[in-house]
């Protein structure tokens, strides 16, 4: 149906909505009648595979999550559900999909940005640039499909995320973060800190998995999908060629590591290799007690059956170990930026650093990962200053020797010119 109204022209239609129930579009603001007709010309035309089903943005959002969930990680998907049922579906889940202007959404994402996290504080700029990033991608998904002719998110303004810097745990933090509860966004432990936690599970049947992850840096995924055959006891070498995931439906499966730079090789020291020796001979004491019951999965880090560990079982097991041996806390991620902070302080060349890590980007290892150690700043600080007070104790030693040319004639004809005592 086609009319004017207040000098302007608009179309209506119905549509089937995913509920079964009929759906009215209405789209306006066209100062053309032609330019009204071509619009429903584009719609109807594009109703004949997933318009009659889509009608609203949250609807297409719903049926572009469905699509997607089996070719997506088990995280991905629990990050993309989290975002279109508490921002995305509340915020523009109402607006008809072909009315989704570029100033119709950052309209809504204007207001979305006012909106308080769950611990009622305004969301970082950080979580919008992600909440659009998932919002993109449905909406770039869309448009493949020829409901839409663009990409209205392509255009948002946004605040700024500045890059997230990692801090290291003093005790005066340490001590803050008991007092108050306020921790760092990203936090590693210092030297002693990351010994600590070594000692205190030294027994545990998993400790060469967080032996490796704080030494050598290894993602969650990296180092669960590790297996036997991928150690080079003679050479030294771990190569990691695939990481474990958790699907969505709950199941385990392996894939390709996150990035081309991901699949690489990662030296051992000798330290190391004895605690994966120690771990394999306790692994083969697992088998013989399991008997028939044993599952030969390969894999280096196992359920006592031989099983793969399931990433969040890892991830609780970290956070309960931590917890009951009292240290500020850290993610288990954040063993990773330990592995860096300590190899970068033990002057290790950063490029090393970003192979060993598996960044693409040397600036990445250098601005996330490249935390100083205060041990390593009072060095610097004490260095620093070590060096100039030398240069000034030298200059006063040496009398004269410190003075220009012509500071030490000026001081000769002084001595001159003095007079005698009588």
């Amino acid at each position: 149906m086609l009319e004017e109204e207040h000098g302007c022209w608009y179309f209506a239609l119905s549509a089937g909505s995913l509920d079964g129930k009929r759906i009215r579009i209405r789209h306006g603001g066209f100062m053309l009648r032609e330019e009204a007709e071509a619009a429903l010309r584009y719609l109807v035309a594009n109703a004949q595979a997933d318009l009659p089903k889509v009608a609203t943005v949250g609807q297409w959002l719903e049926l572009w999550l469905e699509r997607s969930t089996p070719r997506l990680r088990y995280t991905t998907v629990l990050t993309y559900r989290q975002h279109l049922d508490r921002y995305l579906l509340p915020f523009v889940g109402n607006i008809v999909l072909c009315d989704l202007t570029p100033t119709r959404l950052q309209a809504a994402v204007d207001e979305l940005m006012w909106r308080q996290d769950l611990a009622g504080c305004p969301l970082a700029p950080s979580t919008i640039q992600r909440i659009r990033a998932t919002l993109r991608s449905a909406l770039s998904a869309a448009v493949r499909s020829e409901l839409l002719q663009s990409n209205p998110a392509k255009l948002l303004q946004l605040p700024s995320s500045p890059r997230t810097r990692t801090t290291v745990w003093t005790p005066a933090l340490h001590e803050r973060w008991r007092q108050t509860g306020e921790r760092p966004a990203v936090a590693v432990w210092s030297v002693e800190g990351t010994a600590q936690f070594l000692g205190a599970v030294r027994d545990h049947r998993l400790y060469a998995l967080f032996h490796l992850c704080a030494l050598r840096g290894l993602r969650r995924g990296e180092v669960l999908g590790l297996q036997w055959a991928d150690l080079d006891f003679h050479g030294g070498e771990l190569r990691v060629e695939r990481q474990l995931q958790q699907r969505a439906g709950g199941g385990l499966a392996t894939c390709p590591p996150k990035s081309q730079a991901g699949r690489r090789t990662v030296a051992l020291d000798r330290r190391t290799l004895q605690v994966l020796r120690t771990h394999q001979a306790r692994q083969q004491s697992e088998r013989l007690a399991s008997g028939e019951g044993w599952v030969d999965s390969g894999f280096m880090f196992t359920t006592v059956r031989g099983a793969p560990l399931k990433p969040d079982h890892i991830t609780h097991l970290f956070r309960q170990l931590v917890l009951s041996h009292d240290l500020p806390p850290i993610r288990l991620h954040d063993l990773r930026h330990c592995a860096a902070t300590l190899a970068v302080n033990a002057g290790v060349d950063l490029k090393v650093v970003q192979q060993q890590i598996g960044h693409e980007s040397l600036s990445t290892t250098a601005d996330i990962y490249a935390a100083v150690l205060p041990a390593t700043a009072h060095q610097a600080a004490e260095s620093a200053a070590a060096l100039l007070h030398g240069s000034v104790k030298r200059a006063r030693q040496g009398g004269s020797g410190g003075l220009s040319p012509a500071a030490k004639a000026r001081r000769g004809l002084g001595r001159l010119r003095r007079k005698p005592h009588h």
